[in-house]
């Protein structure tokens, strides 16, 4: 039989080695402070390493979403939801298991990071109960933008600093006039049509390069997804504003 103390024993040490962990760090986007993820870690670190304690980190769920559009400006954002298993063992190899959440966003490529960060922070937070007095907001916070009408997208879609729809800014004041008569061009119409009805983004793509090749993204169109179409717009804002409705699932597909 080993006389290895058991984790338990070596986790109840650890707890009383580990000291309350203060917000000393301040997001300046809302102006209020926090309990940083390197503050927790670096809390209790020194005191895991001295008594062995070795921490693995089990993923057992994972959520993607990459078309999440936040702020005034409805920058798009990778968005992360997970659910980890921290397996924390001790010297005789025997260990206990931690299963928590972790949410965070990013505009790059760094939202998988930041949530598995996140993820590690409650699990430390939680499992050594460091004394807190509130529960802890994250570094940056973002709310998510209202779903846009399709009536709103047609009158207000902005050129992004990214993305296709960085070519409508280039074209020539003329070229976004609609046209004196009021009439559209049949054949754009007939694409605007055909994207109302689309699932996939697979589908639109393939209705945008069609439409790209017979001239037709900028020819004027009505809306189709409003009851009241109002007055014609480029075909490329209704393509664009089609495409950040379809599901996540029929984005996946």
């Amino acid at each position: 039989m080993s006389d290895k103390r058991s984790i338990f024993e070596i986790f109840a040490d650890v707890k009383r080695e580990v000291g309350p962990v203060g917000k000393d760090s301040k997001n300046t986007q809302q102006n209020f402070n926090y309990r940083g993820i390197d503050a927790v870690v670096n809390a209790a670190a020194k005191a895991l390493d001295t008594h062995g304690v070795i921490t693995v980190p089990m993923l057992d769920q994972y959520d993607y979403d990459g078309n999440v559009e936040v702020g005034k400006n409805r920058s798009l954002m990778g968005h992360v939801k997970l659910e980890v298993t921290y397996r924390f063992y001790g010297p005789a190899g025997d260990h206990f298991d931690a299963k928590v959440p972790g949410e965070a966003m990013d505009s790059g490529d760094k939202a998988t990071a930041k949530a598995m960060s996140v993820a590690y922070r409650i699990a430390l937070l939680q499992t050594l109960n460091l004394p807190t007095s509130e529960a802890d907001p994250d570094s940056q916070t973002y709310e998510r933008s209202p779903r846009m009408s399709a009536g709103d997208a047609w009158e207000s879609a902005a050129p992004r600093e990214n993305g296709r729809q960085q070519r409508q800014a280039s074209r020539p004041a003329a070229v976004q006039q609609p046209p004196a008569d009021g009439e559209v061009d049949k054949d754009a119409q007939a694409f605007a049509d055909e994207a109302f009805d689309a699932e996939t983004v697979n589908d639109l793509d393939s209705i945008r390069d069609r439409a790209d090749k017979a001239g037709k993204l900028d020819a004027f169109v009505r809306n189709p997804s409003s009851k009241n179409s109002g007055k014609p717009g480029p075909l490329v804002i209704y393509l664009d504003w089609k495409r950040t409705q379809v599901t996540p699932k029929a984005v996946a597909s």
